[in-house]
């Protein structure tokens, strides 16, 4: 029969440079984090809908959304981490997990921008033409979600020990080459912007263009259709 002072022995017992009740802290703490996470999220959901349902106006808020884009294995890594931190680990593999931890945050502040944003546009354009901004709305998403993984991805490498500032450099000279390739579909893109924003004409005016005359059906990214009189 196991007494108590064998089980204690065993608890002493070194594994790769720990002993095994440093092993079973670092799963308690790790479940203890996971489960306290994840049931700080489930109250705070539940709150927030709650909230939303009794106020139609914050339905569509930025706050709910962005919780719910957590998945359980996000906190879960995060959970982890700070658990294998309370172990004795080789440089190489604390380099290994710490960068990606890092990894893991700047993946969910992307993701949480990238929801913010959207819902910022969305608001920005709130109450205007729907056929006239959701293409204008689509194309800023993603040329904002764009510059927000390429950000993370600089985060990551620069903390990976990669020197980015000749990266940088170097896109910048493609993507030079880039624009200049792309410099009429470009000049369409801003052309769109300015039609949306400084708003010259909207969907169903009256307008004169040349020698044509018509009613305005649509404003796309590269043509603007009219249906003449």
């Amino acid at each position: 029969m196991c007494t108590i002072a064998d089980l204690v022995s065993l608890l002493g017992v070194q594994i790769l440079g720990n002993t095994l009740s440093a092993y079973v802290f670092a799963l308690g703490l790790l479940l203890a984090i996971f489960f306290g996470l994840y049931l700080l999220l489930f109250i705070v959901n539940n709150r927030l809908n709650a909230f939303a349902q009794k106020n139609k106006a914050h339905a569509n808020d930025a706050l709910p959304q962005v919780l719910r884009k957590i998945h359980p294995v996000e906190y879960a890594g995060i959970a982890l981490y700070i658990a294998l931190q309370t172990l004795t680990l080789s440089p190489l593999l604390t380099r290994i997990i710490s960068l990606g931890c890092i990894a893991l945050v700047t993946y969910m502040a992307v993701d949480a921008s990238s929801v913010l944003l959207t819902v910022f546009l969305r608001r920005m354009t709130a109450g205007e033409n729907h056929h006239t901004t959701t293409p204008i709305l689509i194309n800023l998403t993603i040329i904002g979600k764009a510059l927000l993984w390429v950000f993370g991805i600089f985060i990551v490498l620069s903390n990976a020990g990669v020197n980015i500032t000749s990266l940088i450099a170097g896109l910048g000279i493609g993507g030079v080459a880039v624009a200049l390739g792309l410099q009429s579909i470009l000049s369409d893109l801003f052309s769109s912007f300015a039609i949306h924003f400084d708003k010259p004409f909207e969907v169903g005016d009256l307008i004169l263009v040349g020698d044509q005359m018509g009613f305005v059906e649509k404003i796309g990214i590269k043509t603007t259709r009219i249906r003449a009189l």
